[in-house]
């Protein structure tokens, strides 16, 4: 069994699908050195210089020189290495723009070793650039407004660097040649890199390249891997890449080499493509983007809730200045929905079976049926699933809603309660007017305390379904149609009644795939 390095974290508040290990706090966070033991000082990049280079929109980058002093280069053409780290591994500074003189050499070291073997900047007589967020972004208060023109050019950094290199703590201590395949890409998957919410949107410039290669490389214990994003395997040196499991033909297979090939094939390769998109997977035409999004972000987290729907909007190519603009976390998920304006309405089903959901969304309306964080679902795959059933569903309703400033606008199927003073108690027996057939409405978890009024059932997809419980707070009736103002209170399921009961029975009626609501 492989066993990790000594890198060890405390998982103990961690759980199944968001790992906390790696949150920093800024008022306490420590630069570290390469070794406990060292004491060398802090090397600082000039503000003045970040200011000039971000004052004309252009990209700061940093070059080292042999006795370690940093100057700005700015030159669009001129060549740079992206490096994409984890701040809780130390390489991060929240006070200066500085870093010890034992990092930059390890830094400079690293990209000059990556350059090298990979014949990357073999062209260009200039030494080779870095840039790293720690000393290219402004931390300085009164450089705020810089700081944010080099949040807004992230996604063009990453974009025009030449390499994208991650640094991540103990994928540097493993060494990887020797090892199977099959394991290096589990220690990836594994990686506290692979954990960050940052991180994804800097692999996921990292992965888009004309070629379809991408420019991803791995800092290992003995030099740097490139992951070929196209060809699907790691490579060491441009024209050497790892040797892989040949296919398993009917000639040659054994269990091993079939159990090699299916781990490894259908496994990692599957799941590194699936958890690192490409900018053009996330942004193609017709794409399900909040799906892949959402996927890519399962056990992700970041230490700042505020900084979500920033690097979410800039993943997807919307306007992050206009989400800058808010200052709290809530007010900037409110502008990340509206920007996004196209959502699956499998959304409003994304805390089926929570406890305490109400929690987990937006508090503020028209938003309380979104969640306040897609970082903090404890059910990631609830959105997929409801999804995926309404896209084979017989039902002919939309599956995609409209997010407005008054709402999220959908057409569903559902039933209205005829009784605007019943309650819905945790169980109980519904009928359609006029009808036979009764039907039992369970809720998912306790029933929220009444009295509710005017209340509905929005369908996943017919009758037989995942129901979203609401309140009809207002009816908005055109020439055509009337739209349902509603409130969601609760989420159940809705199943045949085997046996008919002579009890209460709450009568009601049938909306068609074509019934408007807003959720508000």
């Amino acid at each position: 069994m492989a066993e990790r390095p000594a890198a060890p974290r405390a998982h103990g508040d961690c759980t199944e699908t968001r790992c906390i290990a790696y949150q920093t706090d800024e008022k306490s966070y420590k630069t570290a050195h390469i070794s406990a033991q060292c004491e060398c000082a802090p090397v600082s990049v000039d503000p003045a210089q970040l200011r000039d280079a971000l004052g004309e929109n252009k990209i700061p980058k940093v070059v080292i020189s042999h006795d370690l002093q940093l100057s700005i280069v700015d030159a669009d053409d001129y060549p740079f290495v992206a490096l994409s780290h984890v701040w809780a591994d130390g390489l991060g500074n929240p006070f200066q723009n500085a870093l010890p003189r034992c990092q930059l050499q390890r830094l400079r070291d690293f990209v000059t070793n990556l350059c090298k073997v990979h014949s990357i900047g073999a062209s260009d007589h200039r030494p080779i650039a870095l840039w790293i967020d720690t000393l290219c972004i402004p931390v300085a208060d009164h450089l705020k407004e810089y700081r944010r023109r080099a949040i807004r050019l992230l996604a063009q950094t990453f974009h025009d660097a030449a390499a994208v290199l991650i640094i991540d703590r103990e994928l540097c201590l493993f060494q990887s040649q020797n090892a199977p395949i099959l394991e290096v890409g589990i220690r990836i998957m594994c990686s506290g890199w692979m954990k960050r919410l940052w991180t994804l949107q800097e692999a996921a410039f990292a992965a888009e390249l004309s070629e379809g290669r991408g420019k991803m490389y791995f800092e290992m214990g003995d030099g740097p891997v490139f992951w070929n994003r196209s060809l699907r395997e790691f490579q060491y040196k441009p024209s050497q890449p790892r040797p892989r499991p040949t296919k398993p033909t009917a000639l040659t297979v054994t269990v091993h080499e079939m159990k090699s090939f299916l781990l490894f094939d259908f496994g990692v390769v599957a799941s590194m493509i699936d958890r690192l998109p490409s900018i053009y997977d996330l942004r193609k035409p017709g794409s399900d983007a909040f799906q892949r999004l959402c996927r890519a972000l399962q056990t992700r987290s970041t230490s700042k809730s505020e900084d979500e729907p920033v690097c979410l909007a800039s993943l997807l190519g919307l306007d992050v200045a206009d989400i800058l603009g808010a200052e709290t976390a809530a007010e900037r998920m409110s502008r990340f929905y509206l920007l996004m304006r196209e959502l699956p309405t499998a959304i409003i089903f994304a805390q089926l079976g929570i406890d305490s959901w109400q929690s987990k969304n937006l508090q503020h309306a028209p938003f309380r049926w979104a969640p306040k964080s897609l970082l903090s679902l404890e059910q990631p795959m609830n959105i997929d699933i409801a999804y995926g059933a309404q896209r084979f569903a017989e039902s002919s309703s939309p599956i995609y809603g409209l997010c407005e400033t008054d709402g999220l606008h959908i057409q569903h199927s559902g039933f209205v309660l005829c009784d605007s003073e019943v309650v819905l108690h945790e169980t109980c027996t519904i009928q359609v007017m006029g009808g036979q057939e009764q039907y039992r409405l369970t809720w998912y978890g306790k029933a929220s305390d009444p009295p509710h009024h005017n209340m509905a059932l929005v369908f996943q997809t017919d009758i037989c379904s995942n129901v979203a419980i609401v309140c009809i707070e207002e009816r908005r009736k055109s020439d055509s149609d009337t739209e349902f103002y509603v409130t969601i209170v609760g989420h159940g399921y809705v199943r045949v009644q085997a046996e008919v009961t002579e009890g209460e029975v709450i009568q009601g009626v049938l909306a068609s795939p074509e019934q408007k609501w807003c959720l508000t």
